[in-house]
């Protein structure tokens, strides 16, 4: 009777492993872009240089057509299609697995 439950505790736990893994990989798709978007901007695009004022401001600097900046939400909304290409291309078996299996 031991023997049983500690496979399904085992069992379980291969389960949650897979969707803590399954889910942050996935989430990760959506913060990594967000990063990379705020990152260009301030060293590319700014190139390091901000106007503090501006960012409190309506209608300075900062703001865009109706608070967004429509190419940002571009390259924000390119990233998710080119991860699930790239999982598609190549699995991400090793998240799924536990170790030693």
């Amino acid at each position: 009777m031991r023997h049983g439950h500690c496979h399904a505790t085992v069992e379980i736990d291969g389960r949650l492993r897979s969707y803590i893994f399954g889910w942050l990989v996935g989430y990760s798709g959506f913060l990594g872009p967000i990063a990379g978007v705020l990152i260009c901007d301030y060293f590319v695009v700014r190139k390091k240089f901000l106007i503090v004022e501006d960012l409190y401001q309506r209608n300075g600097q900062y703001e865009y057509s109706g608070g967004f900046n429509w190419t940002a939400v571009a390259a924000l909304a390119a990233a998710p299609p080119s991860l699930l290409l790239a999982c598609c291309i190549h699995p991400c078996a090793s998240y799924t697995t536990t170790p030693g299996s």
